[in-house]
C-alpha cells in the first residue's frame, strides 16, 4: 500500500502496524488497540481517514462497554422493537428527532439519555405512566392507543 507521507513531502510504500492508543472520550483516557499507517522508510504516522474512524469506532465502543451505556444496535433494535421511526421515538421520550439521529449514527448518549433508553427496553409504559399524550402526528397509529389506556386505568391514590 502507498499513500503521501507528509515529512518525506512524496508518496511513499506504508506498512499497516498494530499499537496502544489513547482516545480521550467523553474527558477520559480510553486505550485501544489502534491501527495505524507507518512510513515505511522515515516511521511517521500517515493518517488515513478509514483507520481513524474505525479506531474511534473502537474507542466509543470500549467506552460503552466500561460505563454500561447502550450501543449503536441497541437503540435501533429498541427503536424498531416498537415500530418507531427517529421522530416517533423522540417525541416519546420528549428529545429531538436530531438527537435519535446521532445516538443511532455512534454519538454516545448522555447517563440520563442511557437510562432513560434501557428503561424504554425493559418498562415501554413507563413512559405513559407519568407523560401526557404527544401532539405529534409522527407517532405511530399504536402510541395513542397505548395514551387511550392509560386514561381509561383510574389512578389509585396512596395511603398516606
Amino acid at each position: 500500500m502507498r499513500a503521501y507521507c507528509p515529512r518525506c513531502k512524496t508518496e511513499r510504500k506504508v506498512k499497516r502496524e498494530h499499537r496502544k492508543e489513547t482516545y480521550p472520550v467523553k474527558g477520559e483516557p480510553v486505550t485501544i488497540d489502534a491501527n495505524v499507517l507507518i512510513c515505511s522508510m522515515c516511521g511517521t504516522d500517515i493518517f488515513n481517514e478509514a483507520l481513524d474512524s474505525e479506531n474511534l469506532a473502537l474507542a466509543y465502543s470500549k467506552y460503552r462497554k466500561a460505563k454500561g451505556i447502550v450501543d449503536v444496535d441497541e437503540i435501533t433494535k429498541i427503536r424498531k422493537k416498537y415500530g418507531l421511526s427517529q421522530r416517533g421515538i423522540a417525541a416519546l421520550l420528549g428529545w429531538s428527532p436530531a438527537t435519535i439521529s446521532r445516538y443511532e449514527a455512534g454519538a454516545i448518549p448522555s447517563i440520563p439519555h442511557n437510562e432513560q433508553l434501557c428503561r424504554f427496553d425493559e418498562d415501554a409504559p413507563f413512559l405513559t405512566r407519568n407523560a401526557k399524550p404527544p401532539q405529534d402526528s409522527a407517532l405511530p397509529p399504536c402510541l395513542p392507543g397505548i395514551y387511550r389506556k392509560r386514561a381509561r386505568q383510574p389512578r389509585q391514590r396512596q395511603k398516606e
